[in-house]
């Protein structure tokens, strides 16, 4: 018989978790509570518990194999849909279950008999995936076609044999030697000559098997002597080249956990213990690891869960402690108030019904129907115009989202055309016989809802839906403003503003920089195009800002940074990724390829410039300056220049964004600055002792040039 009170408290234990957002501690829970073989009811559920937490870590295959179907579960058909379109990019059959899913779920739903206001809005979710997956698909077919041309022309006959034989191929009697040698000067606590075996095993290129571990290994020995950046490099490096090596994620675990980079930490630990399972570890193995990681993931979250940017910047701002002025710290408080009000106005619309057969496991259930929803959707949209990278959100949020924008798209009687001229038409007359109250309504809930369908789109990496949805919503946009400019503003309402219309460009811009790199000139525009917006949008948001008084700045420091900093320095950014584009067209030692190059460097130092001096981008974009300057041969002095600038910059930076990174990405990011600023520190020790010269040229090996 299962053990069903120790069963229920490991289900509670992990709920109480997942609420907390406390996803790997969760899924250790309900991981633990599987393995106690529970009743088949149960056991359902617990997989399904455990799925939401691997969609909340986007661990996307996870999701996918813990979603157990009750064939009658519309839930169970809405995350598998989920996880499948998310899947989808990674190997193309899963666009088919995701199909599928939705498919069963819209026919399941007609026989739920649930409310209709239900039925509607939970079908809409499932049409919503559908047209998603049908764009990606799109999106799959293009990029196969750009791709096609190029293949044949690089994959010689030697270059197949080669990369067919490079996984399978044995190491080296050397190879086997240096890495017995590094392994004996570890146990011997030799650490650098171990690093410099380990090293030299590494350069004899063996197969991807023994790399994987010549890596991890050296991971280890850098662990030793505490260089985590080069433990995380090397233990990285070890998973691409094999993704499944236990040993290799731990490591990552421990070097995340030393440098305080909380998210690769989280998701290393997952990996460690699903891929434990995966080797057939023995149970006491299994307990020791997973208690371990257990209690290391408790004490991370509860550093991490006070130490969010938005978190930190609202403290900085209600005691007025900011020295500064302009502050990243302004426009993450004010998208965190916004994040704030619209979370709250979406927990006033949602009512509990909870024998609905999607509601979620002990949360908050599927709204039946709601007498006076919130605006939810005008301060979310309002949060990600501000400040985008304060959208932090787990799977039951998104379901929650789209449920309310279904029913507010209901209660202003949005426009469900896509059609932009009808509905101009129809707004033009309309308005002649209808209130401002009721069409200001309509067509806000219009716009709002294709910004946010765009803004979803782009996370889920659907940029050419993304891309469709804010092109609309700002030709929708500039044309009313332009048209009712002689409206008040209080009248007509916020959509018709510049600062507002210029947030939703910002965001725009680089939807369609990752739609170009996604498929190439494929996609439906060009670098030109897009220099000729990124300029549009600089010199609109220059001209804006020239008219801000000094007063004005120091009373609205946030809509000042948040609308006519950020977008400036963004735009620049791009033009920067675009001279990259632009000098790929050349041989890359011409003097055009240089000269564009060098154009593209002197756009992301201005950049640098524009933002406010405590945002971490300064610090990204100064890194990207120094990879161009390594691909150039710059000499010494002009690298340690940018290096020496990047350290200057770190101590404003990491008062706001230096506890919790908000991403992997960023996570990433700052390593490989805080790399660079340690190499800074390097050669000015080789510059004085006279081993190295400030006219030399010396590209370090954890530069992208190098790799």
């Amino acid at each position: 018989m299962p053990d069903t009170a120790t069963i229920d408290q490991l289900k509670l234990d992990g709920n109480a978790l997942y609420h907390k957002a406390e996803y790997a501690a969760a899924i250790i829970k309900y991981s633990e509570a599987i393995t106690k073989k529970p009743e088949d009811h149960d056991l359902v559920v617990l997989y399904t518990n455990r799925a939401a937490c691997n969609l909340a870590l986007q661990q996307f295959l996870a999701a996918l194999e813990d979603v157990k179907l009750d064939p009658e579960s519309v839930k169970g058909w809405l995350r598998t849909a989920y996880a499948a379109e998310a899947l989808g990019g990674l190997l193309p059959l899963h666009w088919d279950t995701a199909r599928t899913a939705c498919e069963k779920g819209k026919a399941t739903l007609e026989t739920a008999g649930s409310p209709s206001a239900q039925r509607q809005t939970i079908d809409l979710m499932f049409d919503a995936i559908l047209e998603r997956v049908n764009a990606s698909q799109r999106r799959d077919a293009e990029l196969h076609a750009a791709n096609k041309s190029t293949d044949s022309a690089s994959a010689t006959p030697s270059v197949i044999i080669s990369e067919l034989r490079a996984e399978g191929r044995p190491p080296s009697e050397r190879a086997l030697q240096l890495k017995a040698d590094a392994d004996t000067f570890h146990r011997q606590k030799k650490y650098s000559s171990a690093y410099e075996k380990y090293s030299e095993a590494i350069a004899e290129k063996p197969g991807d098997g023994f790399l994987a571990v010549l890596y991890s290994n050296r991971a280890a020995t850098c662990m030793s002597m505490q260089r985590y950046l080069d433990a995380l490099s090397d233990a990285q490096h070890s998973t691409r080249l094999n993704p499944s090596y236990s040993k290799a994620w731990h490591r990552i675990f421990s070097a995340a956990e030393a440098l305080g980079f909380w998210q690769t930490m989280c998701e290393a630990g997952t990996k460690v213990l699903a891929h434990l399972v995966n080797e057939d570890a023995s149970v006491a193995a299994y307990d020791s690891v997973k208690s371990g990681i257990e209690i290391r993931l408790q004490t991370a979250m509860e550093k991490q869960a006070n130490s969010w940017p938005w978190l930190v910047a609202a403290s900085l701002c209600i005691q007025k402690q900011l020295l500064w002025v302009p502050s990243s710290a302004w426009v993450l408080a004010i998208a965190f108030n916004f994040m704030t009000q619209g979370e709250k106005a979406m927990k006033s619309t949602v009512i509990n019904v909870s024998d609905f057969p999607t509601h979620i496991p002990g949360g908050v259930g599927i709204m039946a129907e709601s007498t006076m929803p919130g605006r939810a959707l005008e301060d979310f949209t309002n949060a990600i115009t501000y400040e985008p990278r304060i959208w932090r959100v787990e799977p039951e949020f998104l379901e929650r989202l789209e449920i309310q924008m279904g029913i507010e798209a209901q209660r202003d009687e949005m426009w469900r055309t896509v059609d932009a001229q009808q509905i101009k038409r129809e707004f033009t007359s309309l308005i002649s016989r209808e209130s401002w109250t009721r069409m200001r309504a309509k067509w806000a809930t219009t716009v709002r809802t294709w910004i946010m369908n765009a803004f979803l789109d782009s996370k889920k990496g659907n940029h050419e839906s993304a891309g469709t949805h804010y092109k609309r919503a700002i030709d929708m946009l500039e044309w009313g403003a332009a048209k009712y400019a002689g409206v008040a503003k209080q009248v007509r309402g916020a959509v018709f503003e510049p600062s507002f219309i210029r947030g939703v460009r910002r965001l725009y811009l680089p939807t369609l920089v990752a739609r170009y790199e996604q498929v190439g000139p494929l996609c439906g525009h060009t670098v030109e195009d897009i220099i000729n917006l990124a300029r549009s949008l600089k010199s609109d948001t220059e001209a804006a800002a020239a008219k801000w008084t000094d007063e004005e700045k120091a009373q609205r420091p946030g809509d000042y940074a948040g609308f006519l900093m950020y977008p400036a320095a963004e735009a620049m950014c791009h033009l920067a990724w675009a001279q990259k584009q632009l000098a790929k067209r050349h041989l890359p030692r011409s003097e055009e390829y240089q000269a564009m190059m060098g154009e593209a460097s002197s756009f992301y130092l201005r950049a640098a410039n524009a933002f406010p001096p405590d945002d971490e981008q300064r610090i990204f974009i100064v890194y990207e300056a120094l990879e161009i300057a390594f691909e150039l041969k710059f000499r010494l002095l002009a690298c340690l220049n940018l290096c020496r600038r990047m350290e200057d910059m770190m101590e404003k930076v990491n008062v706001v964004w230096g506890h919790a990174r908000v991403s992997v990405e960023a996570e990433q990011k700052a390593a490989q600055c805080q790399r660079a600023v340690e190499w800074f520190h390097d050669c000015e020790k080789r510059i004085r002792e006279g081993n190295l010269s400030e006219t030399d040229v010396e590209v370090p090996s954890f530069s992208r040039v190098y790799a």
